[in-house]
């Protein structure tokens, strides 16, 4: 178990604000404020919008995985994840 922090004030030292939770319900509540790291926002992201937007294209076009991968420097992982929208799902 976790103690989780209830509000968005980082500076809060309230313990009313404290709760015990798990690691995954600490990683939803984040989500749920919108404070996770979506996409172009996350340092860790090697495509843009308009990169996915692309590849999406292309993968209706029938150009393969690998070459995609190859093409923007990326594993073909992260080209099927697009692919069946488990990332970038909200880009069309």
């Amino acid at each position: 178990m976790f103690v989780l922090h209830g509000c968005d004030n980082p500076a809060c030292v309230n313990p009313d604000h404290l709760h015990l939770g798990t690691q995954f319900e600490n990683m939803r509540e984040r989500s749920a404020r919108g404070r996770a790291p979506v996409a172009e926002n996350n340092n860790k992201t090697k495509l843009t919008r308009d990169e996915v937007a692309e590849i999406k294209a292309a993968i209706r076009a029938g150009i393969s995985e690998r070459a995609l991968a190859r093409k923007h420097g990326v594993a073909r992982n992260a080209i099927r994840n697009i692919r069946f929208g488990r990332s970038w799902a909200y880009v069309d």
